[in-house]
């Protein structure tokens, strides 16, 4: 069992204990994301502020792994119109459009989830033939893959999964766009670089700290009281194993049982005595 106790503020405490429910020497599958902190993205040209090439690592429009249909693109990025096409780095084809992704030190991953460009009515700008570079040295590049990106308008928000069979780390990785659905611009709508890990149960990750913050949501609690929704951020780990949270505020405590979620952020529907 492992148990995480920290102070918010003088009026909430969080304690978090993750419990040892599986077989000893058990061996599991979890996945873990490159933090949008350790990639640094740049592209080919950007349409405006509003459409930045940030928005595809930060998490911009995704809720529930699902992408929104932002009118604006405005948690998207795409390029000018008309983009003239250029060379990604020296020895690389020239495209209409690229992405390029630098880590801020090797990175081994083997899944790429990208959701094409999903803004509403406009879906004919994102990717469709693409290929992706990868490089160890940010000099010696090499294809790691090629294939046809589904046009986001049948996918209802969801990304596509991109096997990655490179097996050694990677320092940077080029997404670079031979055609689009049809549009006059290029864009897509996230991007996340996913490693798949079997680990034992005794080198589970477990989260060194927590955010908290409340929600603007009104809710009941159990004492007939009204209360707020609360949400968790975990630092340094998600939490991958069933836990249970336990808040206290104003002096009332509250708890919620959670399953095995892989989530970095969790929205605690139980209602909490929050301070206002």
């Amino acid at each position: 069992m492992k148990t995480l106790n920290t102070t918010i503020s003088i009026s909430l405490v969080l304690v978090l204990i993750g419990f040892s429910c599986l077989a000893q020497n058990t061996t599991f599958k979890i996945s873990k994301d490159i933090r949008a902190s350790e990639i640094t993205s740049s592209a080919s040209s950007t349409f405006g502020p509003g459409q930045s090439v940030n928005h595809l690592t930060d998490g911009s429009g995704i809720h529930n792994n699902l992408h929104d249909n932002n009118g604006s693109a405005s948690t998207m990025w795409h390029t000018t119109e008309n983009p003239v096409a250029s060379i990604p780095v020296k020895g690389l084809p020239s495209c209409k459009a690229w992405v390029r992704f630098d880590f801020s030190t090797q990175k081994s991953f083997n899944k790429i989830l990208i959701w094409n460009h999903n803004q509403e009515n406009l879906t004919n700008r994102g990717f469709r033939l693409i290929k992706v570079y990868g490089t160890t040295n940010e000099i010696d590049w090499f294809e790691l893959t090629a294939l046809e990106l589904p046009d986001a308008k049948n996918l209802n928000g969801k990304a596509s999964e991109i096997v990655i069979n490179y097996k050694k780390g990677l320092k940077s990785v080029i997404i670079a766009a031979e055609s689009n659905w049809g549009g006059n611009v290029y864009g897509l709508s996230g991007v996340k670089f996913i490693a798949e890990l079997e680990v034992n149960e005794s080198t589970l990750p477990f989260p060194n700290d927590i955010e908290c913050s409340s929600t603007s949501i009104y809710r009941y609690c159990k004492d007939g009281k009204p209360g707020r929704e609360a949400v968790l951020t975990f630092k340094g780990a998600n939490l991958y194993q069933p836990s249970e949270i336990e808040v206290t505020a104003n002096g009332r405590t509250e708890t919620t049982s959670v399953p095995s979620s892989l989530a970095r952020t969790l929205l605690l529907r139980s209602p909490y005595h929050l301070a206002v």
